[in-house]
This record gives C-alpha cells, sequence and structure tokens, in this order.
C-alpha cells in the first residue's frame, strides 16, 4: 500500500516537473494571481478513503448519528450508580481534585498566588463597583462569593473570577436605566444617595444582584441546552472592536470624578458625545488638587507598571509583581485623613459605611452568579489581567481562590472602613489606567488588514458602533455585522477559471478548469450560474481568435474542480446539473470532477448528473494527462490565462 501511494506522489511529481522543463518556465510561474494558491502542480493521493485496505482507521463527523449520540449522553448518567456518581463528580470538579490534592507540593504556591490576586481583587473591585453603580463595599462582596462558588464547578486552575471593566460598565447601564424610570433621570450616584436609597423597594443593588441572579440563570439555561456553540459567532475581530469602543466609554464616565465636577447623567444612542461637550464646557470648573493627584497617581501606575517592573524582572530574573493600585490607595486615603482633602479642597471622597470544558465552564460562571445573586454584588466575569497574574503567581489548582477571598474577607471586616477618606478620583485613576490593554488593542489593526479585510471591517465597525451608540447597542450591531460577512462570503465567494492562451491551441490539447471555492448552495447558485457561463463565453471567445467555426469547442474538456465544495444541496444540484447538460448539449465536451469529497461524489451519481464514475478524477495533474495522453505522453502545459474575481 505505502509502495503504490510513493509512486502515485513521484508520477505525479514527474508530471509538473516535464510541464516546467520543456516550456522553460519554473513551477511557481504556474501560480493564479490574486496570490491563489497552486491548482496545476498540487498532488493528490487517488482516492485512498475508497480503497479496501485494512490498514486504517477512518472516522469523522456522522451527523445521521447526531442525535443518538445527544440522547446516549443524556441518559448515560442513568446506566447504573456507578455511571450517576461518575456523573456527579464531572458535574462537580472540586469532587474530584480536592481528595487527591497535594498538600506539600501545591499549598505554598497556593497560598502565594492567591494572596497575590486577593492584592488585585480589593482596588478593583472597590473601583469597578463605581462602574456598576453601586457602593465601593459591594464591588469586595462581588470579588468574594464569585470565586468561591467557581472553585466548586470550576475547571481552570488559573482563571480569576471577579470584577471585570467592561461587564461592570454594561451592569451599571442597566441600573442606570432603571434608576431613571423610577427616579427620573437627573439621578445621579453619590454616596449621599445610596444612604437615601438604602431602605427603598428600588435602589441600585438590589437592581445588580437581581441582574447578576438573572445572568447566572440564563448561563445554566445555555450550559444545560448545550449553546456553548453560539460563543463561535464572537469572533476576535468582533470582541477586540467592542472592548475597546466600551473602553472609551470606561474612560469618559471617570474624567469628570478625574477632573472634580459633576456631571448629570444621561443616556441613549450618541451619549457620548453629549457627555463630552459637557466636559468641555465644564472645564474651567475643574478642581486643581483633584487633577493634580489624579495625574500624579497615573503617572505612577504606567511607570511603575510599564517601566519598573520590566527592567526589576530583567535583573532578578524572576517575576515581581507589585500592587500598584493598592499602593496608590492606601497612600491617596492616608493623605487625604491627613490634610483634610473632602473639607478643605472639595475632593470627593468615597465615604465608605459597612452595612477548561467550555460547556462546565458555562456551569461554573451561571452557579457563581445564580447563588451570587443571593448577596449584594453585580455582575462579574473573567478578568485576563487577573487570570495572568495568577498564572505568573504559580497557582497550582483552584484551592488559590481559597486563600484570595480570605484576604478579601479580612479587608470587608477590618479593614473597609480605613477606605472612609479615599478619593473618587484616585479610583477613577485606577480604572483609567487599567484600561491600556484595551486601547493598544488599536496595534493589532494593521495586522488583522493584512490578513483578513474583512475582520478588519469587522474591528471598525464594532468599535465604531459601541461608541455612537451605547454598549449594548454596539454589541448587537456587532454581531449583526459578524453574521452579516458570513452570508456575504457565502452568497458572493471566490472564483477562478483558467484555459491555454490561443496561440498556443494548435499543438497542445484545449482544456478550461473552474473552481467554485463555497458551498454550492441555495444563497449562491446564481452566482455560480453567472460565473460558469462566463467563463464558457470567454474560453470560447478564446477559441473564436484562432478558429471561426461555431463549434469552436466541441470535443474540448471541462476540468470542474471540487476541492473546494464540502457541501451541496437541491438547488446546486439543480445548477451544477443544468450547467454541465448545457456545455454537453451545445459541444459534445467531456468533463472530468477533480478533487470531489465522498458525499460530492454520491449526491452527482445519486442525481443522475452522472452515469458512473470514470469522470472523478482525483486531481487536475492526472486529468489534464488524461486528456493529453491520446496524442502524447508527454504533453506540455502551456502557461494558464486566468479569469478571477
Amino acid at each position: 500500500m505505502r509502495q503504490e501511494v510513493e509512486e502515485n506522489i513521484q508520477a505525479s511529481g514527474q508530471l509538473s516537473e516535464n510541464y516546467a522543463d520543456e516550456n522553460n518556465f519554473t513551477v511557481a510561474s504556474l501560480l493564479p494571481r490574486n496570490d491563489e494558491k497552486p491548482i496545476l502542480c498540487k498532488v493528490t493521493i487517488e482516492n485512498v478513503s475508497s480503497r479496501d485496505d485494512k490498514e486504517f482507521v477512518e472516522f469523522g463527523s456522522n451527523p445521521q448519528g447526531f442525535l443518538r449520540s445527544l440522547a446516549q449522553n443524556c441518559l448515560a448518567p442513568c446506566k447504573n450508580g456507578q455511571s450517576f456518581l461518575t456523573s456527579i463528580i464531572g458535574f462537580v470538579p472540586i469532587l474530584n481534585w480536592l481528595p487527591k490534592y497535594a498538600w506539600k507540593e501545591n499549598l505554598m504556591a497556593d497560598l502565594v498566588a492567591g494572596a497575590t490576586t486577593g492584592v488585585m481583587h480589593v482596588p478593583q473591585g472597590i473601583a469597578y463597583a463605581l462602574l456598576s453603580g453601586v457602593q465601593p463595599v459591594n464591588g469586595l462582596y462581588a470579588s468574594f462569593f464569585a470565586p468561591l462558588f467557581y472553585m466548586i464547578f470550576g475547571t481552570s486552575r488559573h482563571v480569576s473570577i471577579g470584577s471585570f471593566a467592561v461587564v461592570a460598565l454594561m451592569s451599571g447601564v442597566t441600573n442606570e436605566q432603571i434608576m431613571s424610570k423610577y427616579y427620573g433621570t437627573n439621578f445621579t450616584y453619590t454616596p449621599e444617595s445610596f444612604q437615601l436609597l438604602a431602605d427603598a423597594n428600588v435602589n441600585p443593588i438590589s437592581i445588580a444582584s437581581t441582574l447578576t441572579f438573572t445572568l447566572g440563570l440564563i448561563q445554566l439555561a445555555t450550559a444545560l441546552l448545550k449553546l456553548e456553540f453560539l460563543s463561535a459567532y464572537f469572533c476576535d475581530p468582533l470582541v477586540g472592536g467592542f472592548t475597546t469602543g466600551a473602553a472609551v466609554h470606561v474612560f469618559f464616565s471617570q474624567i469628570d470624578d478625574i477632573m472634580g465636577i459633576k456631571l448629570t447623567r444621561v443616556s441613549g444612542p450618541g451619549y457620548l458625545f453629549v457627555v463630552g461637550y459637557r466636559l468641555i464646557k465644564r472645564i474651567p470648573d475643574t478642581n486643581l488638587v483633584t487633577l493634580t493627584s489624579s495625574a500624579i497617581a497615573g503617572t505612577f501606575l504606567v511607570v511603575g507598571k510599564d517601566f519598573i517592573t520590566p527592567l526589576l524582572n530583567k535583573q532578578l530574573q524572576f517575576r515581581v509583581i507589585i500592587p500598584y493600585e493598592l499602593l496608590v490607595l492606601i497612600v491617596a486615603t492616608f493623605i487625604s485623613y491627613i490634610f483634610q482633602w473632602h473639607e478643605t479642597y472639595g475632593a470627593p471622597v468615597m465615604n465608605y459605611e459597612k452595612d477548561l470544558d467550555a460547556g462546565q465552564e458555562l456551569y461554573a460562571l451561571g452557579f457563581s452568579s445564580t447563588f451570587s445573586g443571593f448577596f449584594p454584588v453585580f455582575p462579574t466575569s473573567t478578568a485576563l489581567g487577573r487570570t495572568m497574574v495568577n498564572v505568573e503567581s504559580g497557582a497550582k489548582t483552584q484551592f488559590s481562590n481559597v486563600f484570595s477571598c480570605l484576604l478579601l474577607l479580612g479587608v470587608i471586616l477590618f479593614l473597609g472602613p480605613l477606605f472612609r477618606t479615599l478619593p473618587l478620583c484616585m479610583l477613577s485613576t485606577v480604572i483609567v489606567v487599567a484600561l491600556r490593554p484595551m486601547f493598544r488593542k488599536f496595534n493589532d489593526l494593521p495586522r488583522i488588514w493584512r490578513i483578513s479585510k474583512h475582520d478588519f471591517f469587522i474591528w471598525v465597525v464594532s468599535f465604531c458602533a459601541t461608541v455612537a451608540i451605547d454598549v449594548i447597542g454596539g454589541l448587537a450591531v456587532s454581531v449583526g455585522v459578524a453574521l452579516l460577512t458570513v452570508v456575504i462570503r457565502t452568497q458572493w465567494p471566490r472564483w477562478y477559471a483558467q484555459f491555454p492562451q490561443s496561440s498556443t491551441l494548435k499543438e497542445r490539447p484545449d482544456y478550461c478548469i473552474y473552481r467554485f471555492e463555497s458551498f454550492l448552495i441555495f444563497t449562491n447558485v446564481s452566482r455560480f450560474r453567472c460565473t460558469f457561463t462566463e467563463t464558457i463565453e470567454k474560453w470560447n471567445a478564446n477559441r473564436r481568435t484562432t478558429r471561426e467555426d461555431k463549434g469552436a469547442l466541441n470535443g474540448k474538456h471541462l476540468i470542474f474542480d471540487c476541492s473546494a465544495i464540502t457541501q451541496i444541496d437541491c438547488m446546486g444540484v439543480s445548477a451544477l446539473a443544468d450547467a454541465i447538460g448545457d456545455v454537453h448539449k451545445r459541444y459534445s465536451m467531456r468533463v472530468f470532477f477533480t478533487d470531489a469529497k465522498e458525499n460530492i461524489r454520491r449526491t452527482l451519481v445519486d442525481s443522475n448528473i452522472v452515469s458512473n464514475e470514470d469522470c472523478f478524477v482525483s486531481n487536475i495533474d492526472r486529468a489534464i494527462d488524461l486528456i493529453a495522453r491520446p496524442k502524447t505522453t508527454a504533453m506540455t502545459l502551456p502557461i494558464p490565462t486566468v479569469t478571477s474575481l
């Protein structure tokens, strides 16, 4: 078997070399335009899958057995007690890894990683609580409960569940919309308003907790229905453009606190432009103390993260993690308390009051949100920055979440009141500086442009829609545009055709190669008909430049390259039958189908487009060899003319 395959490869390779040698051009000169991959020189093993040989193991997708497989998976836990126990352990991963926990090897590493991540949770939880429209203490609660529940149901050893800027912003938008219906559009989030609404039936934290619980139920339903495949429609360009646009909203939501001014909340499509206009008008009212302290804190964070830490890592030859955000909050709180910024300079302060199985991950996130919804928290998610810190700190298991939560519990119970005098501008500065990785996604645009113009278009539209409308509306537009590009690529796919130049036809056989680079389905059959007709007409015109008879294509050969066609439906079969029948009737032309997949072969035979499988050829080189064989055994290939789109 192996020897036969090697002979096929050598024969095909020798054929391509003969073509190149006798015509004095290289294989590269056969490349079509627009950087298409070479067609005339590729080598394909002839119908290996159909050989009666037991040396191969065949497997792949089986659409007919999908429902049967789904039913078996659903009923598997009910077979016996052992299967039920195994399913329960798989559903609650902590039952599997905690009894096997290697205390000596992993405890210290998890302790260090958990404490390091917990230090990051404190400033981010406090800061992102402002984005969600709740009190800072609720940010600490969210960072405490979510990791605990995720540890029980999650499968990742390193993922850090907690506050995240984009999710907090979207939660804040929802919170603001509901609050405006009950208390008017002039409602503003201040420490005083939180205290006034503490006993009200509708208040920011009740809305945030209800939203968290509802999101958990949706995630659980998604996991139960096996809908995790929907995440595939959120492609990287869509997520990149959307998160960058959301970062712009986060920036403008914090700039008023950095400037030390109060702006009336606005919402709705295009509200960002209204906020920008009002900020410009209020520039003379800027609190210089607030702005200066924010600038100093921001400079310290940027210099520390981008220069000091990399330099220390390089000099010490190991990872150094410094909690710059926490240092800023501690120092700012101390200075504000000593100099009484709130009374002396009017700087707003917190006024703190203490009152990777994708399906299993969906379950984990759903349970985390559902159970957390019973507490005064806002929606949480995975934060890439904290996750990377967890990895770099050497976390071994999910047990590191325990130490993060213990640290947060200590802050909530004992250290929380110490942040009473923390200036709000410091929290805003922490949030704005944390947006740097999102804004750096602009650097990906040149690479995306080189790789795919469609993806570049998705990124730009997602960003512009998110900025121009709002976060939720921008996300809807982004998903719609991404789906539209899929439709466009399917409905107007690439195609090309090749045939010999007219000046070489007296010495060489005449043939045309046509390729359609997509499924052949109802959405693109009109495209197929037009391009196929255009190919035949141009081929016929090329013949008539040397032969004036009307039957210029009589007795010629059409090579239909099926290598890119993986699916064909009823309308595709009908269009293909009409096209092949027309050229055969008008020109008595013989048609070869090359590189046809097994399902395409079966469909063409069952639909009587072909009477037998003699017209199926393994590859284009083989088809050209069969065309040339009646005249000569060493027919050379002309440099092809390419018609493409």
